[in-house]
């Protein structure tokens, strides 16, 4: 859905080129570790804000 919404349809089925985007985004972020844009397979990715660490 992500794909189609910003890409257009015909890049519906190129899953690479949302996983390229989510890991830069990832990078930028400083979240390697996915605390912020999380992946869960069978959803896609969504935004969350991290909980306070002590």
């Amino acid at each position: 859905m992500i794909l189609e919404n910003v890409w257009g349809p015909e890049y519906a089925g190129e899953v690479s080129y949302l996983k390229v985007y989510a890991y830069r985004i990832r990078r930028k972020l400083r979240d390697e570790d996915g605390r912020f844009l999380q992946s869960d397979p069978s959803v896609g990715y969504r935004l969350a804000w991290p909980e306070a660490t002590p």
